[in-house]
């Protein structure tokens, strides 16, 4: 009784934790929508009951517009390696990988061989289980040995031929450091000075023209002086 009676006559010595903050603001300002980045949203998601239980309106919550900048010199090493705008989301290595394999005068994927020596195994379990029922698990286990061999021949096929493309492999990792720079969103690390100074308004119009009150997707927005 003594909290309660505290917090009826001093409610400003109190502050809402950060799972009754949102119900808070709303209470002393309400909105008729909430607007925040992809880890607000989600976690505001979560508070509908909350509202319900104390009677306080829930405003429509908006995704917050998400944006990456390519710059000039970018956008000419994704056009030199064929790299998708699209794609840059993927992860190093499988950029790096799907660029290996598909400009090698090499065969490097052993795919169409491991789906042969399934077949292979598979018909040896059929033959030893004719002999022997408990045969199957004994092919079985020789069978994934030798897929994961297969597996090890083709990593090693993909690393030496990485070391031979190592000019290459290291643009693509440059590419990925400069749009996520210490593996964190652009836009979560980069200051917009520097662009401004760079680009000057132009920035900015840039910026207002991709803007979308009612975002659906992360914006690649493409710069150049």
């Amino acid at each position: 009784m003594k909290m309660k009676s505290e917090i009826d006559n001093h409610p400003e010595k109190f502050s809402p934790n950060v799972l009754l903050r949102p119900v808070y603001q709303e209470t002393i300002l309400p909105n008729l929508a909430y607007i925040g980045g992809p880890a607000e949203v989600h976690y505001w998601l979560q508070l509908k009951n909350l509202f319900n239980h104390f009677n306080v309106p829930y405003p429509m919550v908006v995704l917050r517009n998400c944006f990456m900048l390519l710059e000039e010199d970018v956008l000419k090493k994704l056009d030199k390696y064929k790299i998708n705008q699209g794609d840059i989301f993927e992860s190093t290595d499988k950029l790096i990988n799907d660029y290996i394999k598909a400009h090698t005068d090499s065969e490097i994927s052993l795919s169409d061989l491991s789906g042969k020596l399934d077949v292979l195994f598979n018909d040896i379990a059929v033959k030893a289980s004719s002999v022997d029922v408990t045969l199957k698990n004994t092919v079985e286990a020789e069978k994934q040995k030798a897929l994961n061999a297969l597996k090890n021949i083709e990593s090693k096929m993909l690393k030496s031929e990485k070391q031979k493309q190592e000019a290459v492999v290291n643009q693509v990792k440059k590419i990925k450091d400069k749009l996520f720079p210490s593996n964190s969103l652009q836009e979560r690390y980069d200051n917009v000075f520097p662009y401004f100074v760079k680009y000057g308004t132009a920035f900015i119009d840039k910026i207002y023209t991709a803007c979308d009150p009612l975002p659906t997707d992360f914006k690649l927005v493409s710069i150049s002086a």
